[in-house]
Order: C-alpha cells, then sequence, then structure tokens
C-alpha cells in the first residue's frame, strides 16, 4: 500500500510511506509444508535523496529533501544491508515488497551457503504451478521486482561444513553498461583483477573503503567472505545506469544541482541483505526438488489462456514518453498513455486499427473522461501494452494474466502467470538467446505484452498507469468504466473452472 494522491505519489510514496499488508490463505488451502514455513518480511525501499531533492524542486516545493547528497540505497525494513539468520536445510517464505520511484531491481544470491530459491507466487498471486526453479543446474534467475512488486519465495540453504556455518548475500545486479558487461569473467580472472592484473578501468575491490561492490560488505572475518569483482550482467533491455543524470529546464536550471528527467533505472550494484546460515552438527535435509503444488482459485483468477474475448473488449494502450519532449507518434507531449480500439500487435508502424479514444495527460482536478466506451462487469478483457520495457504497467481493482508478449522470456515472467504489475525489460530484446543490454540488441516499439482480465463483482471506474511514481504524476495514466450490477461474476470463468469460487468457503480443508 501507498498514498495515491495524484502529482504528490512520487514525493511520498518514494519518500517511505509504503508498507505491505498480508491476507492469509484459507487454512488448508496449500500444503502443510508451505503452510508451516517460517515467514520473513522483506519490505525493500529505494531511497534515492538525489531524485527526491529533484522532485521537490520541480514541484516548487522548499521544505522536504533539501539536500544536495547523492546518497542512492535500498533498506530493508529500514536498516541497510541487514543480516538474516537462517537454520541450515529448513525452508523460510521470505515475502517481499520493491518500493521505489523509478527503479528496477534484479537480485540474486551468492556465497558460500548453498542454496535453493523458489517463486512461489508474484503479487500475492499464487502461481498456476508452484513453485518455479529460480536456481539449480547451471540457471540462474534473478528475482526481478519493478516499483510496488511483490514477490514470495521459498530459501533454504545448508553449509558445506555445517558445524562452521555459512552465508548467502542478496546483491543487486550490475547497470546495463557495454562496458561493464564486458567484465563478466570467470572467477579466476575475478582473482587476477583484484590483484591488480586486470584492465587499466576496473579498481579492485576494497572492503574497508568501498561500499558500492557486491561483498565489499566489511562482514565479521566468521564465516570468511572473499572479496568478489565484476557482477553477473543482469536481463535487461535497456541501458541507462542509476547513475545517470539528464539536465532538464526546471527550477534549478543554471544552479549547481540538477534536476532530473525521469526513467526506468537499474538498482545500483551492491548488497541487499544477507543471510547467516547457523552452524550445527545436526543439519536438516532438503525436501525433494521436484515438488509442486497448485491451489483452488477464486472465479477472478481463473486461467484465461483459453478464454473468449470479445472484440469489443479488446484495447490496445500505448505508454509514450519520459519527459517532456514534443510527442512523435502521439499529439501529445509525454509522458501520456494513448488508448485504441481493438489490438492492432503490429502498430506501430502498421496504422492504428480504429479511431483514437483516449490521449489526455491525466491532471486532477479536473479529472479526464474514461478511455474507450465502457466495459461490461462479467466478461473477458484483453488489453496490449506497449512500453513494458520501460514502463511498469499497472491496473487497480483487478489483476491480469500474461497472455503473450515480445521479445525473450527468462523464466520470471512466463504466459499464465497472474500480477498486478508488470515490467519487462527483455521484452524489446530482438536477438533470441542473446542479453540485449546494448541498443544494437534492441528494437521498437519498446516490448508489447498482451493481458487478459475478468472484469469481476466490482463496476466503477479502473485506473491504470505506469509505476514509475514521476511517470504518473506527470500524467501517464488513464481510466476505463466498467458498469455492471455489484458482485456480478464472469460465467466465462465458472465454465472454464467449476471448481473456482466467488465468495469465503467455510471449512475449508
Amino acid at each position: 500500500y501507498h498514498p495515491h494522491l495524484h502529482h504528490s505519489t512520487a514525493a511520498q510514496a518514494g519518500g517511505g510511506a509504503a508498507g505491505m499488508i498480508i491476507v492469509e490463505d484459507p487454512k488448508g488451502s496449500v500444503p502443510k509444508y508451505v503452510e508451516q514455513m517460517e515467514e520473513k518480511i522483506l519490505i525493500l525501499t529505494a531511497m534515492d535523496f538525489q531524485l527526491s531533492a529533484s522532485i521537490e524542486r520541480q514541484g516548487m516545493g522548499n521544505f522536504f529533501w533539501q539536500t544536495k547528497s547523492r546518497t542512492s540505497a535500498i533498506l530493508a525494513n529500514g536498516v541497510h544491508q541487514p543480516k538474516v539468520t537462517l537454520q541450515q536445510g529448513k525452508w523460510y517464505r521470505f515475502r517481499m515488497l520493491f518500493s521505489a520511484i523509478e527503479m528496477l531491481l534484479q537480485m540474486t544470491n551468492r556465497g558460500s551457503a548453498m542454496c535453493s530459491t523458489k517463486l512461489l507466487a508474484k503479487d500475492g498471486i499464487w502461481l498456476d504451478v508452484s513453485p518455479r526453479d529460480l536456481t539449480g543446474f547451471g540457471k540462474t534467475i534473478p528475482i526481478q521486482l519493478g516499483p510496488a512488486n511483490r514477490a514470495d519465495i521459498a530459501i533454504a540453504c545448508t553449509c558445506p561444513s555445517p558445524s562452521q556455518g555459512c552465508y548467502s548475500e542478496f546483491y543487486s545486479l550490475q547497470n546495463c553498461t557495454d562496458e561493464k558487461i564486458a567484465m563478466e569473467v570467470m572467477e579466476e580472472a575475478v582473482t587476477l583483477y583484484n590483484e591488480g592484473e586486470g584492465p587499466e578501468h576496473y579498481v579492485p575491490c576494497d572492503p574497508y573503503v568501498n561500499r558500492r561492490r557486491r561483498a565489499c560488505e566489511a562482514k565479521p572475518a566468521t564465516p570468511a567472505v572473499p572479496v568478489w569483482g565484476p557482477l553477473f550482467p543482469p536481463f535487461c533491455g535497456f541501458g541507462q545506469t542509476a547513475g545517470e543524470a539528464w539536465r532538464v529546464e526546471g527550477p534549478s536550471a543554471g544552479t549547481e544541482v540538477e534536476d532530473l528527467d525521469h526513467g526506468l533505472l537499474d538498482a545500483f550494484n551492491g548488497t541487499i541483505f544477507s543471510l547467516i546460515v547457523e552452524p550445527t552438527s545436526e543439519p536438516q535435509r532438503f525436501w525433494h526438488p521436484a515438488w509442486k503444488f497448485s491451489v483452488r482459485r477464486p472465479c477472478y483468477l481463473v486461467d484465461m489462456r483459453n478464454a473468449s474475448v470479445l472484440e469489443s473488449n479488446m484495447r490496445h494502450i500505448e505508454f509514450w514518453g519520459g519527459g517532456y519532449s514534443e510527442g512523435v507518434i502521439t499529439f501529445e507531449p509525454g509522458p501520456i498513455a494513448t488508448m485504441y480500439e481493438g489490438l492492432a500487435p503490429d502498430f506501430p508502424p502498421a496504422p492504428a486499427p480504429g479511431p483514437v479514444v483516449g490521449e489526455v495527460k491525466f491532471e486532477d482536478p479536473p479529472m479526464p473522461e474514461p478511455y474507450g466506451h465502457d466495459l461490461p462487469l462479467g466478461q473477458a478483457m484483453e488489453w496490449l501494452v506497449n512500453g513494458v520495457a520501460y514502463h511498469p504497467f499497472h491496473l487497480h481493482v483487478s489483476p491480469f494474466q500474461i497472455f503473450n508478449f515480445t521479445g525473450r522470456t527468462d523464466d520470471w515472467n512466463l504466459v499464465g502467470d497472474w500480477q498486478d504489475t508488470i515490467a519487462m525489460p527483455r521484452t524489446n530484446c530482438n536477438v533470441p538467446g542473446v542479453h540485449c543490454h546494448s541498443a544494437n540488441n534492441q528494437y521498437l516499439p519498446a516490448g508489447q505484452v498482451i493481458i487478459r482480465w475478468w472484469a469481476d463483482a466490482f463496476p466503477g471506474p479502473y485506473i491504470s498507469h505506469c509505476h514509475l511514481l514521476t511517470h504518473e504524476d506527470e500524467g501517464m495514466m488513464f481510466w476505463v468504466n466498467v458498469t455492471g450490477t455489484p458482485g456480478t461474476a464472469p460465467l466465462q470463468a465458472q465454465q472454464l473452472d467449476p471448481t473456482c469460487y466467488n465468495s469465503y468457503l467455510e471449512g475449508w480443508g
């Protein structure tokens, strides 16, 4: 949750006014081994002093964030780089929330501990089949969280020498620049780098003075912490680093303080939190890696991949412009959301299938008109959203299911997944099997995803926007009007899955 006062969301939520509400599953609705997992709550808050100060100045404010600091840090439950203690061989359910103004966090783990990480749910919604392995047999799928994303991750660790204990640190992946990607090297080369035999531009890791490079966090000598150098490259389709800043015409123009333009940024290099695995003389064994389960679903979360969608319920949404430059394809300057009737998956450059039904910068007051005609309650919707490589898409009221997307998959976002906010940086990767950090491996439009969602139970305004908080504040937002009798459930969902439910079930399990 976070405050949503229009034009002030970035200042308020980005300043730390965000948190987590947990709605427990009905008892007996998930397997015992999941229900009995000890929970660890992690609210990851990206604090960007320079960006927040720039937002305050651009809003003509002179009270909050009166600082010239360029500090950027990610706090876990308000603490910088905390340590979480685990028992060996025991599974824990980490409930994670990422709160940021305009940052994408891609995070994985490494250390002396042998840890298994498995994705259970995204944005509070169980996977169709849980869990999804994020590590094992040579693969590492990073945890990917855009602003407001949540994830439930099952984690268990053992130590090579159980009686001595061990550790694993979760770190953000390096920024997406060709220079740093070129530094992906083998462990032997990393050792040479840190002994001074690396390239001229490489600075060896110093755990006493460098607080921004992974493993430079001055942990205690036991367990011993090796000094690692270059990080694994992230999965991304953009080349902008967290340290880049563009000067824009604003209240601070011509002064020593920069005002920043706004776009999706990579999280800085560094440890977010660490797992300290306690020594033991009797370590537990992992569960068998093949354990899988599915849950009974409410009707508004029934699989829509075989659903029928009326053409009148299909829309095409374009997110355009991260700054205030003049519109290129739209007639209005960005940031703005434009809607067309129909899907038109090849637009642009193909002509739009019908007239523009919405192209207004959302400014309130007065509240703009809804985009397009009213949508009927109790029916299936299908939208094509263009721009998700740069603009996290968010829909209020109803979660949505990924139906298709361009670019590459990475096993974090798969067809069939449900969520309510989605950033997919690799949807604009045009070279199959190749990371697309460079603009040479990217194409426009900037990432397309087709989503489906059920208009269920609640009539009225459904707001949608880019979840870069600066973009939504600046007008990249719209709403559609859903009409019908309150409580109307989608009949087609009940036909597709007769076991789905529309209300609380007494005596579950």
